[in-house]
């Protein structure tokens, strides 16, 4: 499926700029660089994570079947949650790689 979008002069000569290619090859990089950028943080906020709990199921254990305090808590939950974008922005860069073709 094709859509078409108007947008100005402007930004699609910065676009072409940016990325040094065709318009549309232009805006498939940018993409994939955002979505990139994005995996790459929520990765570093997994390195944190790991760090201070030394594993995803670990915390999660002791979340289960120990004392534990609501920062933990929270953080298992912000873990998750982090885990699940990368898979999502993971998709996401698969779609736009057979695109790139």
């Amino acid at each position: 499926m094709t859509v078409t979008v108007d947008i100005s002069d402007v930004v699609a000569n910065v676009l072409r700029k940016l990325k040094g290619e065709p318009l549309e090859k232009g805006l498939t990089l940018l993409i994939r660089d955002y979505v990139e950028a994005k995996i790459g943080e929520c990765d570093a906020k997994v390195k944190v994570y790991e760090s201070k709990y030394f594993g995803f199921e670990r915390l999660k254990d002791k979340i289960l079947n120990e004392r534990h305090d609501w920062k933990e808590e929270k953080d298992l939950f912000d873990w998750e949650a982090t885990l699940t974008e990368v898979q999502r922005l993971s998709e996401i860069l698969a779609e736009i790689e057979e695109v790139e073709g």
